[in-house]
Order: structure tokens, then C-alpha cells, then sequence
């Protein structure tokens, strides 16, 4: 491990009443592919690609497109699709990647939401229009994964909730399709998308009327959301579409499919369990809610219990302990638990020298932070005093010697002077300022770590 010194804590690092250790709340999973595609899976051959801004496929679908946000995103390709008998006749039936959201929850903590950015193509909506059952002709050819000519005519986009047993409950799909609808049901200049229960073209069809259909006419990204809410004790998902960046929906459907809160879990996957659209581009995957837990450990130079100084410590010993987990692990640590109430505590170093800046062990409670970071704050005591001179310990000081070289001048007034400007602290959290050495020499013998801010004025004094 990496040993950093500190010859002299400044006097305002000393105003440590010290807070506990840092608890932040965001998404519990995000990814913007800016990096990779991590936390995406897929079926036999269906791809995910990382692709950059203006990333160009011949003309095929969003070329030349900027990515939703940062400077990538992500292609889904097209697997060899099959045929699914339906009631309606045969259709279409092409799975697609999925994630699961940083992992699957079974403990339902008061609600989440998930969202993934789709660009739609209106051109090529227009282009090409859907029908019931699909380009069945074209997606079951042997070549139909790689054919650019093959034009797939309708995506499905689910984000599924687990029951409380841990298994999968229920899906909760936008059903898109390429409009003008082919069977003339449905005008439309772009897109057709409806929400349903129903994953999969055999079980739901946009452009049915009492699906509640919604034309998206203009090409762009859209932000597809789901989210998943306690109403009077039963399950409300709220279905939204919104130009990506925008707070308002240009749809909306509330699906209250009756399910008990006391029965349910939380989130399973967010699956394109339909896809037929060869470079269908998606940015901004994330969920918030449920339960993922991070540790970390940072240098605090400035030891004022706070992760300011931009100095994080990897490799360092933590341990997380609550329900049936009892894991001690290197920071970075990252865990993804059950919401509930977990304790999280660092290691002591081995070296006498390094001071924890922050209580060493933390309650957390992610039922109210679905996902949680603790921060740990420690700081290395090295040499310090003038030119030469290297630090002293607590016990130099309180004894005949430290005393003798306090008073080598003759007076002990410039000493103590320089002390009392030093804003040290008793172990009630109240002003330290030596009149006497007797005074001094007592309360460095009396230092604990019950308030961090007392120990480490002993230690800066002795310095």
C-alpha cells in the first residue's frame, strides 16, 4: 500500500466534530456506454456494440447519429429470428439483449424506476410500414442477422418486477411498431407505440385502439421510463415517453395490474424481448432504487472528514455485515444486497502512524438510500517541527525530556503561545488552550480516540 505523510495538519483541519462517514444517494445502476457495455447480456447471436457519435452504417438505420449523451452509445444487432403462432396467425419473434439492472432484487423497499434512451427513426418508419405479423419472409432467412436489406418493422422494450419468493412476476412492455400501419389501422409519419403486460407481437399489437396507441411522428432520442410505485398498498407502474433530456412526456400509460405490495419483490431485467431493428441505438440505461452498496477509502490531507482532497485508497481492508451477508472485502467494494440494515466498518492499518478522519463503523439503512456509498477518511501522521528537528510522540512530550526542551529557553510562554493558536479541542469537543505545562502534559496523557477531533489535536501537538 501507498504511504502518504503530513508534516503539519493545519488548524482548521482541526475543527472535527467529526461527521459520520459520507452517505450518497444516486442510481443504482447506470450506463451511458461511454466505457463498454457492461451489465448488457445477450441470446445465441444478437450483439451489443459500443459505437461513437456520427458511427456510420451505410445508410442503414440512425446513421450518422450523435449519441443521446456523452459520445457514445450503444447498436443492438439482430439474431436469427423464429415464427411464433398466435391467434392472429403466425409472427415474428426475435429476442434481444437485456440487463439486469446491477442484479436482481427480491425486497420491494417503496418503489423504483428504470429508463433506457431509444433513437427512433422516422424515415425509416416510413419506409418501411409494420404489419401483424411482421417481415416474416425476410427475419427467418438464413442471412436475415447480417442482411441490411432486411428490414425489421417492430421493437418491444420490457422492464419485468420480481415477486417476493425472488422469481419473475410480470413484464411491462412499450410495444413499437413502424407506422403508417401496413394494415391501414393507423396513420402515422413515424412510430406507433402502445404499453401493455405483453412482450412479444402475439400478444400485443399497437395499433389496436384499445391499447391506447401514441404516433411519435419526428426522429430523436426518447427516453423510455418505467416506474414502479405503492398506491394504497397495490402495485401502480407509470409508462412514460419523453424526448431525452426533457421533464415532459409526450405519453403516458398507468397500468394497475393488482398485484399486492406485501408480495412483491423488485426489479428483474429490462429486455428488448422483441427486437427486429438491425442497429436499433440505445443510450443511458439506469435504475434507481433497490439495493447496491459501495465502500470506499480516501486520503484526507486536510483531515477534515471529508472526501475533498481527490486521493482514493484502494486496496484496504472493509467489511459489510446485516442479514445474511458477512463480507469483508479490498476497497473499491461494491455489493449488490437486499435493502435493510447493514453495518459497514474499515480495518485499522498497520502501521501505528495512520488516524481514521471518520467513525471507523457506519449503520446503514437502505431501505431509505437505495443505493449507498460509505466513505472512510484516513490521514498518515509523519515528521513535522523545524529543519531537522522530526516529530515527537504524545509520550515525548509529557515526560521530563519534553518538558526540559519546551523550557530551553528559559520560558515556555512562546511554546504554549503557539499551541493555543493551534485550535485544538478537548474530549467534549470544546477549546483546548495550555496556560501550563502541567495542563499540557495532562490532557496529552488523557488523549482517546473517543472524539477523533481530541486525538488528533494530541497528535498535532505533539507534531
Amino acid at each position: 500500500m501507498t504511504t502518504r505523510a503530513v508534516s503539519l495538519l493545519s488548524a482548521a483541519a482541526l475543527l472535527l466534530a467529526l461527521a459520520p462517514a459520507a452517505l450518497a444517494a444516486g442510481p443504482t445502476y447506470l450506463q451511458g456506454f461511454e466505457t463498454d457495455t457492461g451489465g448488457w447480456f445477450v441470446y445465441t447471436d444478437h450483439t451489443i456494440t459500443r459505437q461513437p457519435d456520427a458511427y456510420s452504417n451505410g445508410g442503414g438505420y440512425a446513421d450518422g447519429i450523435a449519441s443521446s449523451a456523452g459520445t457514445h452509445h450503444a447498436r443492438l444487432g439482430r439474431g436469427t429470428c423464429g415464427i411464433e403462432p398466435a391467434g392472429g396467425g403466425d409472427t415474428v419473434y426475435c429476442e434481444g439483449p437485456f440487463t439486469r439492472w446491477g442484479g436482481y432484487n427480491s425486497v420491494w423497499q417503496g418503489g423504483y424506476t428504470t429508463q433506457v434512451d431509444i433513437y427512433l427513426d422516422a424515415d425509416y418508419a416510413q419506409e418501411n410500414p409494420d404489419s401483424y405479423g411482421g417481415n416474416i419472409a425476410c427475419l427467418t432467412a438464413s442471412n436475415s442477422s447480417t442482411d441490411p436489406d432486411c428490414h425489421g418493422t417492430r421493437f418491444d422494450f420490457s422492464s419485468a418486477i420480481n415477486s417476493s419468493a425472488g422469481v419473475h412476476l410480470q413484464d411491462y412492455a412499450f410495444n413499437a411498431g413502424t407506422g403508417p400501419d401496413g394494415n391501414g389501422n393507423v396513420p402515422c409519419t413515424g412510430w406507433i407505440i402502445a404499453a401493455s403486460t405483453n412482450a412479444f407481437r402475439s400478444g400485443a399489437n399497437p395499433y389496436n385502439p384499445g391499447m391506447n396507441p401514441t404516433c411519435i411522428p419526428g426522429s430523436g432520442w426518447y427516453t423510455f421510463r418505467h416506474t414502479f410505485k405503492d398506491v394504497g398498498g397495490l402495485l401502480v407502474v407509470d409508462m412514460d415517453i419523453l424526448p431525452a433530456g426533457s421533464s415532459t412526456p409526450v405519453a403516458t400509460w398507468i397500468i394497475e395490474p393488482g398485484h399486492l405490495i406485501s408480495k412483491l419483490g423488485c426489479n428483474r431485467y429490462g429486455w428488448f424481448a422483441n427486437q427486429e431493428i438491425l442497429d436499433l441505438a440505445i443510450d443511458n440505461a439506469s435504475m434507481t432504487g433497490c439495493g447496491n452498496l459501495h465502500v470506499r477509502k480516501f486520503y484526507d490531507a486536510n483531515a477534515n472528514g471529508i472526501d475533498d482532497d481527490g486521493q482514493p485508497m484502494t486496496g484496504w481492508e472493509v467489511s459489510v455485515a446485516g442479514g445474511v451477508v458477512n463480507t469483508t472485502g479490498a476497497t473499491p467494494l461494491d455489493l449488490t444486497v437486499d435493502p435493510g440494515s447493514y453495518t459497514v466498518s474499515e480495518s485499522n492499518a498497520n502501521q501505528a502512524n495512520w488516524l481514521h478522519t471518520t467513525p471507523t463503523s457506519v449503520p446503514v439503512n437502505l431501505a431509505t438510500g437505495n443505493d449507498t456509498t460509505v466513505s472512510f477518511g484516513n490521514v498518515c501522521l509523519g515528521a513535522g517541527g523545524g529543519a531537522g528537528a522530526g516529530g515527537r510522540t504524545i509520550g515525548f512530550w509529557s515526560n521530563s525530556n519534553g518538558q526540559k526542551l519546551m523550557n530551553d529557553g528559559g520560558s515556555m510562554v512562546p511554546e504554549l503561545a503557539m499551541l493555543s493558536a493551534l485550535n485544538l479541542r478537548n474530549a467534549n469537543g470544546s477549546h483546548f488552550n495550555p496556560a501550563t505545562y502541567s495542563a499540557l502534559k495532562t490532557w496529552l496523557q488523557k488523549a482517546s480516540s473517543t472524539n477523533m477531533a481530541y486525538m488528533l489535536s494530541a497528535q498535532l501537538a505533539a507534531m
